[in-house]
């Protein structure tokens, strides 16, 4: 991956959205995966716990249809739409 042009008030907006974007990818990763601490981690780092994947998909959303209750819990104590719906 190229290095980003710093110097900008663009190229820090880029980084800083950049940084949420992987975050929140991480987040619907680890909640398919069951991986609690993870999640409890990229959440604390400031991943969106709304944040939608390109199928719809959002951390909130595996924790329901995987049953995942710790997940489910941590990611309504975090601001999870509750009325989100997929795809």
């Amino acid at each position: 991956m190229g290095r980003p042009v710093l110097g900008t008030h663009h190229s820090r907006t880029y980084l800083r959205d950049f940084r949420c974007e992987t975050l929140d990818t991480h987040l619907i990763q680890a909640a398919w995966k069951n991986h609690g601490t993870l999640a409890r981690h990229l959440i604390a780092q400031g991943a969106d716990v709304n944040a939608k994947d390109s199928t719809q998909q959002s951390a909130y959303l595996v924790a329901t249809s995987e049953g995942d209750l710790d997940l489910l819990d941590l990611t309504l104590a975090h601001g999870a739409d509750h009325a989100a719906k997929d795809s």
